[in-house]
Protein backbone atom coordinates (compact mmCIF):
# COMPACT_ATOMS: atom_id res chain seq x y z
CA UNK A 1 0.00 0.00 0.00
CA UNK A 2 1.60 3.95 -0.92
CA UNK A 3 1.40 6.33 1.41
CA UNK A 4 -2.49 7.71 2.42
CA UNK A 5 -3.29 10.53 4.11
CA UNK A 6 -5.93 10.63 6.56
CA UNK A 7 -7.60 13.01 8.80
CA UNK A 8 -9.35 11.63 11.98
CA UNK A 9 -11.82 14.59 13.22
CA UNK A 10 -11.53 13.53 17.58
CA UNK A 11 -11.65 14.97 20.32
CA UNK A 12 -10.62 12.19 23.00
CA UNK A 13 -6.95 11.77 23.08
CA UNK A 14 -6.11 9.16 24.30
CA UNK A 15 -8.86 7.33 21.57
CA UNK A 16 -6.78 9.37 18.65
CA UNK A 17 -3.50 7.74 20.30
CA UNK A 18 -4.87 4.50 20.09
CA UNK A 19 -5.81 4.67 16.67
CA UNK A 20 -2.57 5.68 15.40
CA UNK A 21 -0.65 3.26 17.28
CA UNK A 22 -2.54 0.41 15.16
CA UNK A 23 -2.74 2.13 11.61
CA UNK A 24 0.48 0.75 9.66
CA UNK A 25 3.43 2.92 8.55
CA UNK A 26 1.63 4.01 5.51
CA UNK A 27 -1.02 5.81 6.59
CA UNK A 28 -0.01 9.17 7.50
CA UNK A 29 -2.85 10.62 10.42
CA UNK A 30 -3.17 14.33 10.92
CA UNK A 31 -5.94 14.78 14.21
CA UNK A 32 -8.35 17.32 14.80
CA UNK A 33 -10.09 17.60 17.76
CA UNK A 34 -12.81 20.58 16.90
CA UNK A 35 -15.21 19.63 14.14
CA UNK A 36 -16.06 23.16 13.85
CA UNK A 37 -12.07 23.77 12.57
CA UNK A 38 -12.00 20.97 10.76
CA UNK A 39 -13.55 22.73 7.54
CA UNK A 40 -10.19 25.06 7.45
CA UNK A 41 -8.14 22.14 7.49
CA UNK A 42 -9.96 20.07 4.54
CA UNK A 43 -10.08 23.55 2.35
CA UNK A 44 -6.11 23.46 2.70
CA UNK A 45 -5.36 19.66 2.08
CA UNK A 46 -6.01 16.80 0.54
CA UNK A 47 -6.62 13.47 2.03
CA UNK A 48 -7.84 9.93 1.16
CA UNK A 49 -9.75 9.59 3.93
CA UNK A 50 -11.68 11.00 6.69
CA UNK A 51 -12.72 9.16 9.91
CA UNK A 52 -15.03 11.15 12.40
CA UNK A 53 -16.32 10.96 15.77
CA UNK A 54 -20.32 11.64 15.30
CA UNK A 55 -20.91 12.59 18.54
CA UNK A 56 -18.88 15.96 18.74
CA UNK A 57 -20.31 18.92 18.28
CA UNK A 58 -20.88 20.04 15.09
CA UNK A 59 -19.85 17.44 13.40
CA UNK A 60 -22.87 17.17 11.38
CA UNK A 61 -22.55 20.88 9.57
CA UNK A 62 -19.77 19.02 8.05
CA UNK A 63 -21.68 16.38 5.96
CA UNK A 64 -22.93 18.11 3.39
CA UNK A 65 -18.88 19.10 2.17
CA UNK A 66 -17.90 15.69 3.32
CA UNK A 67 -20.84 14.21 0.60
CA UNK A 68 -18.91 16.89 -2.03
CA UNK A 69 -15.31 15.49 -1.33
CA UNK A 70 -16.37 12.06 -1.77
CA UNK A 71 -17.91 12.39 -5.29
CA UNK A 72 -15.17 14.82 -6.20
CA UNK A 73 -12.02 13.53 -5.40
CA UNK A 74 -13.08 9.92 -4.54
CA UNK A 75 -12.26 10.34 -0.48
CA UNK A 76 -13.41 7.60 1.76
CA UNK A 77 -15.50 8.62 4.65
CA UNK A 78 -15.37 6.94 7.80
CA UNK A 79 -18.35 7.39 10.70
CA UNK A 80 -18.59 6.45 14.53
CA UNK A 81 -20.20 5.45 16.87
CA UNK A 82 -23.21 4.66 15.51
CA UNK A 83 -24.80 2.25 17.63
CA UNK A 84 -28.43 2.15 16.22
CA UNK A 85 -28.58 -0.24 13.40
CA UNK A 86 -31.56 1.48 11.47
CA UNK A 87 -29.15 4.71 11.56
CA UNK A 88 -26.25 2.95 10.32
CA UNK A 89 -28.01 2.00 7.32
CA UNK A 90 -29.28 5.15 6.60
CA UNK A 91 -25.36 6.71 6.56
CA UNK A 92 -24.40 3.48 4.72
CA UNK A 93 -25.96 5.92 1.63
CA UNK A 94 -22.93 8.46 2.21
CA UNK A 95 -20.27 7.07 4.56
CA UNK A 96 -17.75 4.17 3.35
CA UNK A 97 -18.20 2.33 6.48
CA UNK A 98 -20.05 3.08 9.81
CA UNK A 99 -19.01 1.76 13.20
CA UNK A 100 -20.91 1.00 16.22
CA UNK A 101 -18.39 1.79 18.56
CA UNK A 102 -15.39 4.63 19.19
CA UNK A 103 -13.00 1.31 19.79
CA UNK A 104 -9.74 2.65 18.65
CA UNK A 105 -8.39 -0.92 17.38
CA UNK A 106 -11.58 -0.98 15.56
CA UNK A 107 -11.29 2.26 14.00
CA UNK A 108 -7.85 1.74 13.05
CA UNK A 109 -8.85 -1.96 11.36
CA UNK A 110 -11.51 -0.30 9.65
CA UNK A 111 -9.35 2.63 8.14
CA UNK A 112 -6.96 -0.09 7.15
CA UNK A 113 -9.78 -1.80 4.90
CA UNK A 114 -10.83 0.98 3.67
CA UNK A 115 -7.59 2.25 2.41
CA UNK A 116 -7.43 -0.92 1.22
CA UNK A 117 -10.42 -0.78 -1.47
CA UNK A 118 -10.00 0.06 -4.89
CA UNK A 119 -10.27 3.37 -6.05
CA UNK A 120 -8.42 5.21 -2.89
CA UNK A 121 -4.88 6.74 -4.90
CA UNK A 122 -6.21 5.75 -8.37
CA UNK A 123 -6.20 9.83 -9.17
CA UNK A 124 -2.26 10.34 -9.41
CA UNK A 125 -1.04 14.27 -9.15
CA UNK A 126 -0.20 15.45 -12.82
CA UNK A 127 -3.88 13.94 -13.86
CA UNK A 128 -6.07 16.93 -12.66
CA UNK A 129 -5.93 19.61 -9.77
CA UNK A 130 -8.12 17.33 -6.92
CA UNK A 131 -10.94 19.20 -6.67
CA UNK A 132 -10.56 20.62 -9.81
CA UNK A 133 -13.58 19.94 -12.64
CA UNK A 134 -13.00 20.90 -16.30
CA UNK A 135 -15.76 20.89 -18.85
CA UNK A 136 -15.64 22.02 -21.96
CA UNK A 137 -15.42 26.46 -21.36
CA UNK A 138 -16.25 25.68 -17.83
CA UNK A 139 -13.87 24.91 -14.42
CA UNK A 140 -14.76 24.84 -10.88
CA UNK A 141 -11.81 24.42 -8.28
CA UNK A 142 -13.82 22.99 -4.74
CA UNK A 143 -11.66 24.55 -2.54
CA UNK A 144 -11.59 28.37 -3.72
CA UNK A 145 -15.07 28.31 -4.72
CA UNK A 146 -13.74 29.57 -7.64
CA UNK A 147 -15.73 29.57 -11.24
CA UNK A 148 -14.71 30.51 -14.82
CA UNK A 149 -16.27 30.30 -18.01
CA UNK A 150 -15.16 30.93 -21.21
CA UNK A 151 -11.88 32.33 -19.91
CA UNK A 152 -13.88 34.97 -17.06
CA UNK A 153 -13.86 34.77 -13.45
CA UNK A 154 -18.13 34.38 -12.76
CA UNK A 155 -19.28 35.26 -9.13
CA UNK A 156 -21.66 32.87 -7.58
CA UNK A 157 -23.08 32.78 -4.34
CA UNK A 158 -22.10 29.98 -2.00
CA UNK A 159 -25.48 28.32 -2.41
CA UNK A 160 -25.33 28.33 -6.26
CA UNK A 161 -21.72 26.98 -6.18
CA UNK A 162 -22.93 24.18 -4.37
CA UNK A 163 -25.82 23.26 -6.50
CA UNK A 164 -23.48 23.64 -9.83
CA UNK A 165 -20.54 21.65 -7.99
CA UNK A 166 -22.97 18.60 -7.08
CA UNK A 167 -24.48 18.74 -10.76
CA UNK A 168 -20.66 18.90 -12.28
CA UNK A 169 -19.51 16.21 -10.03
CA UNK A 170 -22.00 13.50 -11.38
CA UNK A 171 -21.42 14.15 -14.85
CA UNK A 172 -25.14 12.19 -16.86
CA UNK A 173 -26.76 11.58 -13.73
CA UNK A 174 -30.38 13.04 -13.07
CA UNK A 175 -31.14 15.16 -10.05
CA UNK A 176 -34.56 15.89 -9.35
CA UNK A 177 -35.24 19.30 -7.57
CA UNK A 178 -36.08 16.87 -4.26
CA UNK A 179 -32.76 15.13 -4.35
CA UNK A 180 -30.84 18.07 -4.66
CA UNK A 181 -32.56 19.58 -2.32
CA UNK A 182 -32.62 16.95 0.12
CA UNK A 183 -28.72 16.38 -0.93
CA UNK A 184 -27.76 19.99 -0.03
CA UNK A 185 -29.56 21.03 2.87
CA UNK A 186 -32.31 18.11 3.85
CA UNK A 187 -35.75 18.91 5.69
CA UNK A 188 -35.26 21.34 7.95
CA UNK A 189 -33.64 24.86 5.83
CA UNK A 190 -35.81 27.78 4.88
CA UNK A 191 -35.01 27.17 0.83
CA UNK A 192 -37.81 24.78 0.02
CA UNK A 193 -37.45 22.73 -2.97
CA UNK A 194 -39.05 25.66 -5.28
CA UNK A 195 -36.20 27.74 -4.72
CA UNK A 196 -33.99 24.99 -6.37
CA UNK A 197 -34.86 25.84 -10.11
CA UNK A 198 -34.45 29.37 -9.05
CA UNK A 199 -31.02 29.12 -8.20
CA UNK A 200 -30.68 26.68 -11.60
CA UNK A 201 -32.23 29.91 -13.63
CA UNK A 202 -29.29 32.56 -11.64
CA UNK A 203 -26.06 30.08 -12.37
CA UNK A 204 -27.22 29.89 -15.94
CA UNK A 205 -27.59 33.71 -16.32
CA UNK A 206 -24.47 34.18 -14.81
CA UNK A 207 -22.64 31.52 -17.02
CA UNK A 208 -24.43 33.28 -19.87
CA UNK A 209 -26.48 29.49 -20.73
CA UNK A 210 -29.50 29.66 -22.50
CA UNK A 211 -32.51 28.06 -19.84
CA UNK A 212 -32.69 25.79 -23.25
CA UNK A 213 -29.15 24.53 -23.28
CA UNK A 214 -28.44 21.42 -23.31
CA UNK A 215 -24.46 21.24 -22.89
CA UNK A 216 -24.02 22.03 -19.45
CA UNK A 217 -27.13 22.04 -17.14
CA UNK A 218 -30.29 20.04 -19.30
CA UNK A 219 -33.79 20.27 -17.81
CA UNK A 220 -35.46 16.90 -18.48
CA UNK A 221 -39.02 18.24 -18.13
CA UNK A 222 -40.82 16.31 -15.40
CA UNK A 223 -37.69 14.82 -13.88
CA UNK A 224 -35.13 17.27 -12.78
CA UNK A 225 -30.95 18.41 -14.48
CA UNK A 226 -28.61 16.51 -16.00
CA UNK A 227 -24.85 17.86 -15.95
CA UNK A 228 -23.78 17.90 -19.37
CA UNK A 229 -21.16 14.34 -20.93
CA UNK A 230 -18.03 14.61 -19.17
CA UNK A 231 -14.76 14.94 -20.34
CA UNK A 232 -11.84 15.53 -18.05
CA UNK A 233 -8.96 17.60 -19.40
CA UNK A 234 -5.46 17.38 -17.81
CA UNK A 235 -4.29 20.59 -16.71
CA UNK A 236 -0.17 20.58 -16.03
Amino acid sequence: MDDSYVLLIEDNQNRAAGIEKELPDQAKLSVIGDARNALHILMRNTFDLIALNGLLNGVQGLFTYLYDLRQAKNTMLLLYPVRDSDARAHFFKCFDMCLAEENPRECAAAISTLLRWPGVGAVREGDFPPGHIIYKELALDLERQAVVMRGEPVELTTVEFRVLFLLASNPGILFSRDRIYDRLWGIDHPYGVMGVSNFISSIRRKLGLSPKDREYIRTVHGAGYQFGKWNFEKRG
